[in-house]
């Protein structure tokens, strides 16, 4: 493969010639732009140099600015109950009780049901906004107890799941569970082997149980080369798995012995590992994390799910786009609903999946492959007192752990248990709702496009809400009624907050701001939010004086030395954009608007070890990740520094979480 690295300036950025813009990543721009000083005499020398970019790395800003900034949007909304209510609390003393009266004003969300306001749809977005903005924030000393909310939220859902096991258990048989059943045979089909399994198999982005490395250190080749956690129940189908994978065996084959005997490269364990991801300030996400051959065996059978949506003519993976459109539909007509479910992957109880998948002979099937692929016990966090600090230096309680048999069926983690909710509920809505026939192949099929669901987020005609929601509650899941919208002109689904057709999503800051990259991130986000325009079917922001205040602010939080060597107009990838009617900024024109490109002029085999990487100051760019690998597997030059968490890209990311990017090859 040949590349051309080529310097073009501002507007020909998002140009597409012979190929794909590749653009660069904004904390190694950035980095580019404050070392690339060879024009500024004097910032010359590297002592220099190093210096400013040790300054640019070390900004930071506390909560009391993250609230001060609020406080500027807030103060130029427009007039409304809630903007009182908020300036109320925003005047508080206590900043501690300040954020927690903050949080919970917006963990309510009222006025989404405010039918005034709901006509007077700037004021509504507005207010949507300065309720929004500091919700999923990370406030410091709130981790602890967005912790112990997850617990006690497991723990509740847990009680709940027993409760709801105990009465499958005493229940009669009815007509509707035939109904559901056979509607669930029908989809599923015939379950697919276990080398069908094998075959299909993978990994998520994540790390699993017994996993030696860490976290950010799961790439497929990591993975395959450490031993293989397993449940000691599916020990034996290791040699069967090695047989299949091929890559995998001589992996493990390098480092322990060639006839790989089940004791030599397994690692027995005895159930998965909760842990916590963020969710938003008030509560953390409780995820488990699989042995690795259980994980790798849960992503085949979701691969077979999905290709049982796929024979209803439906795609898991772009199904939010249905959901959103119709709740698009919803919010305009009020004929759709928007429904979501608390805690959905946590609710998928056991004995009622085992009642459903025993009345034919095919879910009998697929419900042992799943059911020997799942962890039945866990080690998850106890719901005990937190244990205090016990060693020198720690400032935060420790979580206990306790090994706990689920009375769940699989947990959020578990490699299957967004296919199995997302195709359990599709079943219990086209067993609800009628649906209608349509052509397929010359022959009459039956079909719901007037349904969608993805996940727990669930779109389905208003007159089957009271049968929807009663046969999901018999089934043990809980609706939440707080983001569930059933009446009104306001309807929320998949990323998408709709007011009578009009898109009112607004801008959550969901990260710290530890260093000068994410003060830039943010500045250009509400730079972008200050300059909507009617195009995208949106109002001009009503707060764009907030959003000037806010942009700002941000502005002051990093040093005008700095300011000036990393401003750009505004789209300019990896740079800082000013607030400039006339899209000029400061600093000097040959330095700030200088970006790269990278053509694929043709493709060759896998194995070549051509790559030109035409720079004339020899900056490392990166490039098409899959050349990334190549790059590291043929050791081109000698890697300098890593790429990690820094990757993004399609298809190849898994493989290259760990891939180091340096100097590959240059030619004049």
């Amino acid at each position: 493969m040949v590349f051309d690295l080529q310097r073009i300036q501002g507007p020909d950025l998002h140009d597409c010639v012979d190929g794909a813009v590749l653009h660069s990543f904004p904390k190694r721009e950035i980095s580019r732009r404050v070392e690339n000083l060879s024009e500024w005499a004097p910032y010359r020398a590297s002592k220099e140099r190093r210096r400013v970019l040790g300054l640019f790395q070390s900004l930071s800003v506390d909560d009391a600015f993250i609230v001060r900034l609020l406080s500027i949007f807030t103060a130029s909304a427009p007039t409304s109950a809630y903007r009182d209510k908020l300036l109320a609390v925003l005047a508080m003393e206590n900043h501690d009780s300040r954020i927690e009266s903050l949080l919970e004003l917006a963990s309510t969300a009222e006025y989404t049901r405010d039918e005034m306001l709901l006509n007077d749809i700037p004021t509504f977005m507005a207010v949507h906004q300065m309720f929004c903005l500091l919700k999923k924030y990370p406030f410091e000393g709130w981790g602890v107890r967005a912790g112990r909310a997850a617990i006690d939220t497991f723990w509740e859902t847990e009680e709940f799941n027993r409760e709801t096991n105990n009465r499958w258990r005493d229940m009669e048989p009815s007509g509707f569970l035939d109904t559901l059943t056979a509607r669930l045979s029908e989809f599923f089909g015939e379950a697919p082997s276990w080398d069908e399994i094998i075959d299909k198999g993978n990994w998520g982005p994540g790390t699993n149980r017994g996993f030696p490395l860490q976290s950010c250190l799961t790439s497929v080749e990591m993975k395959t080369a450490v031993p293989i956690s397993v449940l000691k129940r599916n020990v034996p189908l290791i040699p069967r798995l090695l047989r299949r994978q091929p890559i995998w065996a001589r992996a493990l084959a390098e480092r322990y012995a060639p006839d790989l005997t089940r004791e030599g490269c397994a690692q027995i364990v005895d159930g998965s590992q909760q842990f916590h991801a963020t969710k938003n300030a008030m509560t953390h996400r409780s995820i488990s994390t699989e042995p690795l051959l259980e994980g790798f065996l849960q992503a085949g059978i979701g691969i077979f799910i999905r290709q049982c949506f796929q024979r209803e003519q439906r795609n898991l993976s772009e199904s939010w786009r249905t959901c959103q459109k119709l709740a698009h539909i919803g919010s305009v007509t009020g004929i759709y609903v928007t429904a979501d479910l608390k805690a959905a992957s946590d609710s998928n109880c056991y004995v009622p999946l085992m009642t459903l998948f025993s009345g034919e002979s095919n879910l009998q099937g697929w419900f042992a492959r799943m059911d020997r692929v799942r962890c039945s016990h866990g080690h998850v966090y106890s719901p005990s007192p937190l244990q205090p600090p016990c060693a020198p230096g720690d400032t935060e309680p420790k979580l206990l752990r306790q090994l706990h048999k689920f009375e769940l069926f699989s947990s959020m983690g578990n490699g299957y248990s967004f296919e199995l909710e997302s195709a359990l509920f599709y079943c219990v809505l086209t067993s609800i709702i009628p649906g209608v026939w349509v052509q397929h192949h010359g022959k009459p099929v039956l079909r719901w496009p007037h349904i969608a669901v993805f996940g727990d987020d669930l779109a389905f005609p208003a007159a089957y809400v009271p049968q929807v929601f009663a046969t999901l509650e018999w089934l043990g899941f809980r609706v939440n009624q707080r983001k569930s919208y059933v009446e009104g002109p306001f309807r929320e689904s998949c990323g998408l907050d709709l007011v009578r057709g009009v898109n009112v999503r607004p801008l959550f800051l969901t990260k710290v701001l530890d260093d000068g990259f994410s003060l830039v991130d943010l500045a250009n986000r509400v730079w972008t939010r200050g300059h909507f325009e009617t195009a995208h079917n949106r109002f001009i922001d009503c707060g764009h004086s907030g959003w000037l205040g806010i942009h700002n602010a941000l502005m002051h939080a990093i040093p005008l030395k700095i300011r000036k060597l990393i401003a750009t107009p505004a789209h300019v990838n990896g740079g800082l954009w000013e607030w400039h009617s006339d899209g000029k900024c400061p600093g000097n024109s040959d330095t700030h608007i200088s970006s790269w490109r990278v053509f694929l002029r043709q493709a060759e085999s896998f194995n070549s070890t051509k790559f030109v990487l035409r720079d004339s100051n020899n900056w490392p760019s990166p490039v098409n990740l899959s050349n990334l690998l190549v790059a590291r597997l043929r050791n081109l030059d000698v890697p300098v520094a890593p790429f990690s968490s820094e990757v993004r890209g399609m298809g190849e990311e898994v493989v290259l979480r760990n891939s180091w990017v340096a100097r590959i090859g240059y030619s004049t």
